[in-house]
């Protein structure tokens, strides 16, 4: 595993604070999650697969 480098991320002291991007994370995070469940929901269902919540 490797990890991209942010370019516009050379000057750390530029950073929110670290409550402020796990709030951030958290929030892209569950926004993410929706938009699976919303695909999940689209999708056509096939006999015998139970719906999960």
């Amino acid at each position: 595993m490797f990890w991209l480098k942010d370019d516009s991320l050379d000057n750390l002291d530029d950073l929110p604070p670290p409550d402020v991007l796990q709030q951030e994370i958290i929030e892209h995070l569950e926004a993410a999650l929706a938009a699976f469940r919303d695909v999940a929901a689209a999708l056509p269902k096939f006999e015998g697969q139970e719906q999960q919540a």
